[in-house]
């Protein structure tokens, strides 16, 4: 009997099983998400808003590498459509292979349709901000925004200077003596 009631526990624990990855896949399946059409205009903050909503998709949908260059480029629409065509032309008439992985196709696009200029200026406005008149939420979430813009990663420390030398003197001061190691961590405390 005891065989008989392993054997019944074994298919219910795999009944639950296949239950759970069916809701799992049932959940992703609830919600309408796709990605955006990308016409290609000359934005390059209407382009990095598309791209970031094109990253938060693949990572919900968990896309393949592969698949998201082609889904990508089903996505583009009049001069984006028009680019990209001529790109992937160009590519094969010089002999080079087709671009097959996202973190290449997004380096196309980012070379493509947002401009040196553009960071230039974001990160020039990101060493002359200076905190005043706004208050410290609004201040933060604009330092926040220009460190995506520019695209800025890596030395944290290099960020914390940033922000706290555009901070109100007063504000920067207390903000030094307490301990933080996370820039989020950093930020909350400035809010206080």
């Amino acid at each position: 009997m005891s065989m008989l009631q392993d054997s019944e526990d074994e298919e219910e624990a795999s009944s639950s099983n296949t239950m759970r990855a069916w809701a799992h896949e049932k959940s992703h399946s609830d919600f309408k998400v796709d990605i955006p059409i990308f016409e290609g205009k000359n934005d390059p903050d209407e382009f990095l808003e598309w791209l970031e909503t094109v990253e938060r998709v693949f990572d919900f949908k968990e896309v393949s590498d592969y698949k998201k260059v082609k889904i990508v480029a089903l996505k583009f629409r009049k001069y984006a459509s028009t680019w990209w065509t001529n790109t992937c032309t160009k590519r094969i008439r010089s002999e080079k292979p087709p671009v097959d992985s996202w973190q290449k196709m997004r380096s196309l696009l980012k070379k493509k349709f947002l401009h040196t200029e553009y960071s230039r200026e974001n990160f020039a406005k990101i060493q002359t901000l200076r905190k005043g008149t706004k208050s410290v939420e609004d201040d933060t979430r604009e330092f926040e925004e220009l460190l995506l813009k520019c695209d800025l990663q890596g030395n944290e420390e290099q960020i914390f200077v940033r922000y706290l030398f555009g901070l109100n003197l007063q504000i920067a001061n207390t903000v030094e003596l307490q301990g933080y190691t996370t820039f989020e961590e950093l930020t909350k405390v400035a809010l206080k």
